[in-house]
């Protein structure tokens, strides 16, 4: 079986700078992000998952389940492009 190799996780606090470049209308899609399980905007769902990020009104960052659409808050302990 090869080896596989660990995901580098991207800081949450770096988001806006490195994704602002493919923002869309509906913000980036296909992210795969690492959430706090102690995190109170956690919810239901996977320690990780499939999430859009977006940025609101005022230009701040948005974190989106893609599966139920919730925003994830400040939950999100990392992201990674999954394309």
């Amino acid at each position: 079986m090869p080896d596989s190799t660990p995901i580098v996780w991207n800081d949450p606090s770096a988001a806006v700078e490195s994704l602002s470049p493919l923002m869309g209308i509906a913000g980036v899609k296909n992210l795969l992000v690492k959430c706090d399980p102690a995190n109170p905007h956690y919810g239901q769902g996977p320690k990780y998952r499939q999430a859009r990020f977006a940025l609101d009104g005022d230009g701040q960052p948005l974190w989106i389940d893609a599966a139920s659409e919730l925003p994830l808050h400040n939950c999100v302990t990392g992201w990674v492009l999954a394309e």
